[in-house]
């Protein structure tokens, strides 16, 4: 049993802690919230999605670099969103404390139901 709940944990450790922020109407006026290198999913007017990476953005279109590495130039008016993951260091930090105390708590109590002496 412990060891299934300590697998559950690492597992969900591992993966992190992000939050998923979309940006509407994505445009000149915010695309710097995005930086270059970043890794997001656009979803186009048409409902497609594609996921790129951000190479550069300028006044009037978004250039990305796809999955087959090339560079695609958007217009801004072909994008219906952004869906970008952020990383949370601190939400990670909290889950690794919280898992570490668990970790404790559970070696504390299968201590206490261990017989003691001969």
């Amino acid at each position: 049993m412990k060891q299934i709940l300590f697998a559950l944990l690492a597992i969900s450790l591992a993966a992190g802690c992000t939050t998923t922020r979309t940006m509407n109407s994505f445009s000149a006026d915010n695309a710097e919230r995005i930086e270059p290198g970043e890794t997001v999913v656009i979803e186009y007017v048409d409902g497609a999605t594609e996921k790129v990476e951000i190479h550069h953005y300028g006044v009037s279109s978004l250039d990305v670099v796809t999955a087959d590495d090339t560079i695609q130039s958007i217009d801004y008016t072909d994008i219906r969103a952004i869906h970008d993951k952020d990383f949370s260091v601190g939400k990670t930090a909290a889950a690794g404390t919280g898992v570490l105390v668990l970790a404790v708590l559970i070696g504390l109590s299968s201590m206490a139901f261990m017989p003691s002496g001969p």
